[in-house]
């Protein structure tokens, strides 16, 4: 994971916990690896597709990426499409 933090991610943890130190502290927590290796696993199998499906995200994605990039990437393309 990336050592720099973006001040925009700070919003997104409980309020007494928006500082740096907190920022790095969760994104090289063990719950945040075991929660990422979860989603992995699951975009990985058969249902995989199912998911993106689910989520009205682009398939085609796991063929070239494995796992969370690729639910990223499809993401990152849906907001994309979605934000006009």
């Amino acid at each position: 994971m990336a050592e720099n933090y973006d001040e925009r991610y700070l919003q997104h943890l409980p309020e007494d916990q928006q500082k740096e130190e907190f920022y790095k502290e969760n994104v090289h927590s063990p719950q945040l690896q075991q929660a990422i290796d979860a989603l992995n696993d699951a975009l990985n199998t058969e249902d995989g597709i199912a998911i993106f499906h689910e989520m009205k995200l682009d398939p085609s994605f796991l063929q070239h990426f494995y796992g969370t990039e690729a639910f990223l990437r499809a993401l990152e393309k849906w907001a994309k499409d979605n934000s006009k």
